[in-house]
């Protein structure tokens, strides 16, 4: 609306160059990737630290930020644009939606098999602010680890199928 108004300040929009979108996909996909493995590192080292203090929780939590990092990356790397969100199953459906691959790192058949996943929801918050009623144990974390970084896998398959089609793109723009 603010572009048909008489004597508007915009400039109208123009659709990105193949060497701008990948430069700009890169850019997406370098930051969120290390956001990735600085979360794993942090999420491993809590495991290790077993049961003590508020490690679980704190293990939860940076498998939360993975998560979130994960499906970031595929929204810019695909989109060039994500939502400014950390629920992760808001994340999770707009990235499912532009990557149908990555559906099964989640199962959803059963309660049971939602209930990790749900589990990990909640740590944003609860494994922060409401340690005394976040419970979760080490097998728990161990199991959710090993399907974040499932996930990952996933998500860099997707993130590197998109760069090699912007590279291609790219080389055919010069």
């Amino acid at each position: 609306v603010l572009y048909e108004l008489p004597g508007h300040a915009f400039h109208p929009l123009k659709p990105l160059t193949a060497q701008e979108a990948l430069a700009l996909a890169k850019a997406y996909d370098q930051e969120q990737s290390s956001s990735i493995k600085t979360s794993l590192i942090r999420a491993g080292q809590a495991i290790a630290m077993g049961q003590q203090d508020d490690w679980p929780q704190k293990a939860a939590f940076d498998l939360h930020q993975a998560v979130e990092a994960g499906y970031i990356a595929v929204l810019q790397v695909t989109g060039f644009y994500a939502p400014r969100s950390h629920n992760i199953k808001f994340l999770r459906a707009q990235a499912e939606a532009k990557a149908p691959a990555l559906v099964a790192a989640w199962p959803r058949e059963t309660r049971a098999l939602r209930k990790p996943f749900e589990k990990l929801k909640r740590a944003y918050v609860d494994a922060r602010y409401n340690k005394s009623s976040y419970e979760i144990s080490t097998a728990e974390l161990e199991d959710l680890k090993a399907t974040v970084e499932t996930l990952i896998e996933r998500v860099r398959a997707v993130c590197d199928a998109r760069l090699a089609q912007l590279a291609r793109e790219a080389a055919e723009e010069t």
